[in-house]
């Protein structure tokens, strides 16, 4: 383990549940899921370039105080914070930005479409976050998806959001934003995600992914292309077969075709909750 290694190789090594950010003498690093500070005395730059590579931790230098507080790197709640009981973190990831005066507008233009933000910040150059006020009066799935779309289209980009649960605003807060940040990190390519619409197939990923049984529905699943687009569409679209021929571009009967011809190759049957969902389980 990596850890055990590091402990080994440097006396002053510990593992600490969250890093203090205002000890000027230690080195902090985010490995293996677990912080461990180590004596800067003990670590030479190149030792401290190479761990640094294998720390996940790269926001290090963000020095906003709200992603301070949500990472554990300050105890303290950002002043803004004293007129706020309740707060909703949004995620974003951006691809294709083409420069940060870029990045600047697009995080001006989708905070716009919030009434309530309280701060928003780029973390690194594809990765940010909107802190928004527990009375943000929030639009439906569909008015979100359509956002993210119109600002695609405008920039040139490719985005997906995730649209956190309000919370409470106390210590539980950080706990609460790192899981939420794992299973945004999980996201299959929906451009607007929530727990609600993820929580499932993360808690999948976590236990089932990599058994043998799955791994070969899988690679059924995947051999022919039309499926999955198919797969995605009648999931997103609830089994609405009118709405995902429209999102495919195909006639009704096309489309129930292929789930007849789908079920007969698989056995499953996508016109069952049931088996659309396992399905698009398999596909995240």
């Amino acid at each position: 383990m990596v850890i055990d290694q590091l402990l080994k190789m440097y006396p002053s090594a510990k593992v600490v549940t969250s890093p203090n950010w205002n000890d000027q003498l230690v080195f902090n690093y985010h490995i293996a899921d677990k912080w461990i500070s180590i004596s800067k005395d003990d670590v030479d730059d190149k030792q401290n370039k190479l761990l640094n590579l294998i720390s996940d931790h790269a926001e290090t230098e963000i020095i906003n105080s709200w992603w301070q507080f949500l990472n554990h790197r300050s105890s303290e709640m950002p002043l803004a914070s004293k007129k706020i009981d309740k707060i909703k973190v949004v995620q974003f990831h951006v691809d294709d930005l083409e420069s940060s005066e870029y990045s600047n507008q697009w995080i001006r233009a989708f905070s716009s479409f919030f009434e309530r933000v309280v701060d928003s910040f780029w973390v690194n150059s594809e990765y940010g976050i909107l802190i928004l006020n527990n009375s943000e009066v929030f639009m439906e799935h569909s008015e979100l998806v359509s956002t993210v779309q119109l600002l695609d289209e405008d920039f040139g980009t490719k985005s997906q959001v995730y649209i956190g649960q309000t919370w409470p605003l106390d210590e539980n807060v950080p706990e609460i934003f790192k899981l939420e940040k794992r299973i945004f990190s999980q996201n299959d390519g929906d451009p607007v995600s929530n727990l609600s619409t993820d929580v499932i197939s993360f808690m999948f990923n976590q236990s089932l992914a990599n058994e043998k049984l799955f791994i070969t529905l899988k690679n059924i699943i995947t051999s022919n292309s039309e499926y999955i687009s198919m797969i995605r569409s009648l999931y997103i679209n609830q089994n609405n077969i009118a709405k995902t021929s429209k999102d495919l571009y195909v006639h009704r009967n096309t489309l129930l075709y292929r789930i007849d011809k789908f079920n007969r190759e698989t056995g499953l049957n996508l016109k069952s909750m049931d088996d659309l969902v396992l399905c698009h389980l398999l596909l995240c």
